[in-house]
C-alpha cells in the first residue's frame, strides 16, 4: 500500500487531500485502487500533534498534555511551525523497522477495557523481569494481530513488532518459556479475571492468591 497526494483548484483556492491505495494484479495487469480517502489537509489550519512523550495518555484514552513552547514563543506558532527539514537523502537509512498499526490498536483495545488495572490488582508482583500483567498483554495482543503460538511470538512477531517500544520490555525478556509460564498465571486467576464487567461498574473483584 502506498499514499497518494491529489491537488484540486476550486473557487480560486487550492485544496490538498490525500487517498490510501494498493496495487492488484488483474488479468489486464496491475492496476492501482483506492482503498479509503482520508480527507482533506488544510495548510492554514492549525493541528496538534501528539508524539512518542505522549503515549501514555494515548493508550489511555485521555486528553494529550499541551506541548511545551519555548521561550517568546505563542501557541498558534507551536502548532504551525516550520514541518519540513532539508535532508540529503544520499545519508540516510532506515533502521529498526517495526510494525505499528495493529500492535498500538490491540495495546489501546486491553488499556481500554482496563484489563492492565485488573491483573495489576489480581497479581501479586514478585520480582520477575517481565511483570505477568505486561506478559498477559502481550499474548493477547499477539492472538489479537493474528499470531497462533507462543514460539512464534517469542522468535518473530514481538521482536518485529513495536511492542517493545510501547511496552518498554526488551525483546530478550520475551520467550516462550516466560510466556507458557504467563498462561499458566493466567489460568490460576482465570475465575477472577472473567469479571471485568464487576470493575468497569465501580466494583472490586475478590482478590486471588498469587500462585
Amino acid at each position: 500500500m502506498f499514499l497518494r497526494r491529489h491537488r484540486k483548484h476550486a473557487a480560486g483556492e487550492t485544496y490538498e487531500y490525500w487517498t490510501l491505495c494498493e496495487s492488484r494484479r488483474t488479468a489486464a495487469g496491475p492496476r492501482q485502487q483506492v482503498v479509503a480517502t482520508l480527507g482533506k489537509l488544510c495548510a492554514d489550519e492549525p493541528r496538534e500533534e501528539a508524539g512518542w512523550e505522549r503515549l501514555e495518555a494515548l493508550l489511555n484514552g485521555r486528553p494529550a498534555a499541551p506541548r511545551q513552547m519555548r521561550l517568546g514563543q505563542s501557541p498558534a506558532d507551536a502548532l504551525t511551525g516550520p514541518r519540513w527539514e532539508v535532508v540529503d537523502v544520499r545519508g540516510v537509512r532506515v533502521e529498526r523497522a517495526r510494525d505499528f498499526g495493529e500492535a498500538f490498536l490491540g495495546l489501546v483495545l486491553w488499556r481500554r477495557l482496563g484489563l492492565h488495572s485488573l491483573l495489576a490488582d489480581l497479581i501479586e508482583p514478585g520480582g520477575e523481569e517481565a511483570p505477568w500483567p505486561t506478559v498477559a498483554a502481550v499474548l493477547s495482543v499477539a492472538r489479537f494481530c493474528g499470531q497462533r503460538s507462543e514460539l512464534g511470538i517469542a522468535e518473530r512477531w514481538y521482536a518485529h513488532s513495536a511492542m517493545e517500544d510501547l511496552l518498554g520490555v526488551s525483546w530478550e525478556k520475551i520467550n516462550d518459556d516466560r510466556l507458557y509460564r504467563g498462561l499458566d498465571v493466567l489460568a490460576a486467576h482465570s475465575r477472577a479475571a472473567r469479571r471485568p464487567r464487576d470493575r468497569l461498574a465501580g466494583g472490586q473483584p475478590a482478590r486471588v492468591p498469587p500462585p
